[in-house]
């Protein structure tokens, strides 16, 4: 759970405008690596970027309504082939 919640520091930093985080394959060497030192820089990022995590979650876009989102979930590949909605 604690490289999930790294990973959400990380991208939370990407969008909200600073390039050095943009580079999401650094993220995830630095997260989800072992072989990195301790004192590394990506190490340091991921360090900074969990400090910044705000402590209460912000919602942001438009609300979906639950039908909207049940009807998207019924892809092709899903459910929706199998209640005959799509035919593949």
């Amino acid at each position: 759970e604690d490289r999930v919640t790294s990973l959400f520091a990380w991208l939370s930093r990407a969008f909200a405008g600073e390039d050095s985080y943009n580079n999401l394959m650094l993220g995830m060497a630095a997260i989800f690596g072992t072989n990195l030192p301790l004192d590394s820089e990506p190490i340091q990022m991921v360090e900074r970027a969990n400090k910044m995590i705000p402590l209460e979650e912000e919602c942001t876009g438009a609300l979906i309504p639950r039908y909207q989102r049940e009807e998207a979930s019924l892809g092709a590949m899903g459910a929706g082939q199998w209640l005959g909605q799509y035919k593949t």
